[in-house]
């Protein structure tokens, strides 16, 4: 990494200009609500979520403020010793989170889903520990108020975006994507409310987390194999 502090200040200039597309593209539609308490303001140090490429169960992920500390870790996680890969991703990090919905998706469809959310991260922003609900009713309860209606708003909008994601990956490739985990971030907004966001997207090879294999392998539905007659 040549300049870590001109790297991060790009970052950070995307990010305002992509947040200022989405209020734009909100308000062209009729003021149509998009989940926004990861925007930024004016004035704040902006919060967000580093992430080194093809790293493993969270292990480089580091949370920051502002440009300088943003530089610093660009700068520490793509200079350790033995690591080969130099992509960084930068995120804006939300302003709060109720928990995380690892998807595990096949053939486009949600096939499981493990809840979790950060139970500890340390003076240098990296997350050290994470909590896992035992079943989908105890993170409904425990985390999400024991609200069902927005428990049910967060699950409708996982299922849209899932499909909406499968169907960009096939804009990206035409052969279709076996298996992928889609990492969600929930928060009640309000009551019976939810706002969900996407984290990121696992690569094959990704942590099952106790996802029982066989829910991973099995053979593609008729209606997602590839046919040359037209659409199925």
């Amino acid at each position: 990494l040549v300049d870590p502090v001109r790297a991060a200040g790009f970052a950070l200039e995307a990010l305002w200009r992509l947040q200022a597309e989405r209020a734009s593209e909100a308000r062209e539609a009729g003021g149509c609500p998009y989940p926004a308490n990861s925007d930024w303001f004016p004035g704040q140090e902006p919060a967000c979520v580093v992430k080194l490429g093809f790293s493993y169960e969270g292990v480089d992920v580091r949370m920051v403020e502002g440009e300088g500390r943003l530089a610093v870790a660009l700068q520490a996680l793509a200079t350790q010793p033995g690591y080969t890969n130099d992509c960084v991703y930068v995120q804006q990090r939300f302003q709060r989170v109720d928990l995380e919905a690892r998807c595990f998706v096949l053939w486009g469809e949600v096939v499981g889903t493990l809840f979790t959310r950060f139970a500890r991260i340390d003076n240098s922003g990296y997350v050290r520990d994470y909590q896992k609900a035992h079943t989908e009713d105890e993170a409904m309860r425990d985390w999400f108020y024991n609200d069902q209606l927005a428990w049910q708003d967060a699950m409708r909008q996982i299922q849209v975006l899932t499909k909406r994601w499968h169907t960009w990956m096939l804009a990206q490739s035409a052969e279709p994507t076996a298996s992928v985990r889609i990492d969600y971030m929930l928060e009640r907004s309000a009551s019976g409310k939810a706002d969900v966001w996407t984290g990121e997207f696992g690569e094959q090879g990704y942590s099952r987390g106790g996802i029982a294999p066989p829910c991973l392998t099995a053979s593609p539905p008729r209606s997602s194999r590839p046919s040359a007659r037209g659409p199925p």
